[in-house]
């Protein structure tokens, strides 16, 4: 044990000797894993709020197309379903987008009369227990995003046009929570009769259905017995959707990820120049080790632990601002690029969300090679005779 001790405190007075250069470099070490790593958590943690919003919806949604546009689907679709084994239920939709000339933003207005699903998923109302399960004529629950935009707040009126150019006017009755903001920051959630007025669907009709089924095994199969029977329709599986996200936001990740390839590539550049060769004054003092009694395992021993004393602290070092920077800053500018941009952008928290694969990945990639390429050439330097390398010859 007094062996490794006496070899751990050689390292680090070995390591303060160098320690401009040991610095710069833990520094320039720790960046790389800084950008990397943030580009990966940030990306896992937005997987998984899309995931949460994903599991919300039905199982299967039913769209109506004409001339390859959606456009709003009979309820009596509805009844030519139930003969399908396996549906637990069918929920019509009523919700679309409205763009408000004032704030220049679109909004998604939502028609809500019962207990949907996607309720109790998110949590949503702030003040709970004052309203009861539907919303009256003529009252409305708004986004966090609605409100600020509006200047409105629990109490005040706003007003929204009908497609015939009529206004409409209408109590905010509750806010949703903020915790919800990238799946409610732009919504306004009105009575079903008034998402009828507001977006111009008529009785009868809805934006889509909502299937769920009893057995999530199947519902690709109730999926395509669905298409079979009403054809000229748009089916949509939740998993579908679930997929779409993923791979969307793998790609955006891995655009930015193929922009940082340079980064790696310097610091792969790096690794080789330091496993190519140590410096005359690196070689004079291995020989001199040497030639005062250490072994080559001695040195090899120390070189590991120098290596590992950059390598490691400034891979913990990158990972912890990162860590920092996603989940408790919230990721500014890098956020932007993966999530995109509108008017009405929500600053939603990021739970935090680690894979240690990718994790494990990252630290082969950096930490694993930087110690091969601090031993490699120590040992080469450390089986020439000690005479020769002190001489330089």
């Amino acid at each position: 044990m007094n062996r490794y001790l006496n070899l751990l405190d050689f390292t680090i007075h070995s390591f303060f000797r160098r320690k401009g250069k040991n610095i710069s470099f833990l520094l320039l070490f720790s960046y790389l894993v800084f950008l990397f790593t943030s580009v990966l958590l940030l990306t896992g943690a937005i997987k998984k709020e899309a995931q949460r919003g994903v599991n919300a919806l039905p199982d299967i949604i039913i769209q109506k197309l004409t001339a390859g546009r959606q456009v709003p689907i009979p309820v009596l679709y509805e009844k030519k379903l139930n003969d399908i084994f396996g549906i637990q239920r069918i929920e019509p939709r009523i919700w679309g987008y409205y763009f408000d000339s004032p704030t220049q933003a679109n909004y998604t207005i939502i028609g809500y009369d019962s207990h949907k699903t996607w309720d109790k998923e998110l949590g949503l109302i702030v003040n709970p227990g004052e309203k009861g399960a539907n919303l009256e004529k003529g009252e409305a629950i708004l986004g966090v995003g609605v409100a600020k935009a509006k200047h409105l707040k629990p109490g005040k009126q706003f007003g929204l046009h009908t497609p015939d150019f009529r206004s409409r006017s209408f109590d905010v009755v509750a806010l949703f929570k903020a915790a919800t903001n990238l799946h409610t920051y732009d919504v306004i959630l009105l009575s079903t009769k008034d998402t009828r007025a507001i977006l111009g669907v008529e009785e009868g009709f809805a934006t889509d259905l909502g299937v769920y089924v009893y057995n999530k095994n199947e519902t690709t199969t109730i999926a395509k017995k669905i298409t079979k029977l009403l054809p000229g329709i748009r089916v949509v599986v939740k998993n579908q959707l679930a997929r779409t996200y993923d791979t969307v936001y793998s790609w955006k990740s891995g655009i930015i990820l193929l922009a940082l390839v340079s980064c790696l590539l310097a610091f792969a550049m790096m690794v080789w120049d330091k496993a190519s060769g140590l410096s005359a004054e690196e070689k004079r003092e291995i020989g001199i080790l040497k030639a005062t009694g250490w072994d080559t395992s001695d040195i090899l021993i120390m070189k590991f632990w120098e290596g590992l004393a950059i390598s490691l602290p400034s891979f913990m070092l990158g990972l912890i601002t990162s860590y920092i920077y996603t989940f408790f800053l919230g990721a500014p500018l890098l956020k932007h690029l993966i999530i995109g941009w509108s008017v009405l952008y929500p600053p939603f928290n990021i739970t935090p969300s680690v894979d240690f694969n990718q994790l494990l990945v990252l630290f082969s990639l950096t930490v694993i090679p930087y110690i091969i390429s601090t031993i490699i050439p120590s040992w080469k330097a450390a089986v020439i005779d000690p005479d020769t390398v002190i001489r330089g010859v």
